[in-house]
């Protein structure tokens, strides 16, 4: 998965309130292998899904 110190490129869609949050849409890891988040399943079916975060973990 993900290492510590690894350089990714993250897309996240805002939402439309203006808040500072957002739906992570997918992460491109420094390998070129891509990440797509819950949103976007229909999107790339067959490749790797995140999991929601669960209480403790980095944000």
């Amino acid at each position: 998965m993900i290492k510590q110190g690894e350089k990714v490129s993250v897309s996240i869609a805002p939402v439309r309130s203006g808040a500072p949050s957002g739906t992570l849409r997918q992460i491109t890891l420094s390998n070129g292998k891509v990440l797509y988040g819950p949103g976007n399943q229909g999107e790339a079916p067959g490749l790797p899904t995140l999991s929601p975060a669960t209480e403790g973990e980095a944000k």
